[in-house]
């Protein structure tokens, strides 16, 4: 139920664009969705967890204000990209410097690189250098590291030789344990 004034803003208008937007006229509203959610007054703005969950509420006019700015805050926020370095080479530069390399092999910029992004992997994302590869089976990279499906994540010493493997959906706890372990593991060799 968006409004004008600071929620016309062109910023605003494409930070929306990074949620999943439901728009909902209060006077067509067949499923009453409006009276569920006690809309009193319109602008409503509403946050909701994907279960359903109302997680913050910003409410007419006056609210505008707050509400556009915490519009930007989460667009900035979803903009947020894994520490990608440039080529293949330079991430093997990296890895000689004493870090490992994260070859990542997947079709799009989904599931395992977002489960990477998130904040309890800060610190571990910060030791490895990432390099992006398609996961096609017919690919170069594929047939070289002998990738058959993706996702997958390859850790790779400076010489580009594997220290581990994690293919498929991993759950960011997953994904740190199997990280911190391949650290360790890397530092030993």
């Amino acid at each position: 139920m968006v409004g004008q004034g600071a929620l016309s803003d062109a910023d605003v208008a494409k930070a929306a664009g990074e949620l999943v937007p439901v728009r909902i006229h209060i006077y067509q509203d067949p499923k009453n969705v409006a009276g569920k959610f006690n809309v009193l007054k319109v602008p409503k703005f509403m946050f909701l967890a994907p279960e359903g969950k109302v997680l913050e509420t910003y409410e007419g006019e006056l609210q505008a204000g707050p509400m556009a700015a915490r519009f930007r805050d989460i667009a900035g926020k979803s903009k947020r990209d894994l520490p990608w370095e440039e080529s293949y080479e330079k991430a093997l530069e990296k890895a000689r410097q004493g870090t490992l390399v994260a070859a990542l092999f997947q079709a799009e910029d989904t599931g395992l690189a977002a489960a990477l992004l998130d904040d309890s992997l800060q610190e571990v994302v910060k030791r490895l250098a990432f390099v992006k590869f398609s996961s096609a089976k017919n690919s170069a990279d594929a047939k070289k590291f002998k990738v058959e499906r993706g996702p997958a994540l390859l850790l790779l010493d400076a010489d580009g030789k594997e220290v581990a493997r994690a293919e498929g959906k991993k759950s960011s706890k997953d994904l740190k344990a199997f990280l911190e372990k391949s650290l360790q593991a890397g530092k030993a060799r």
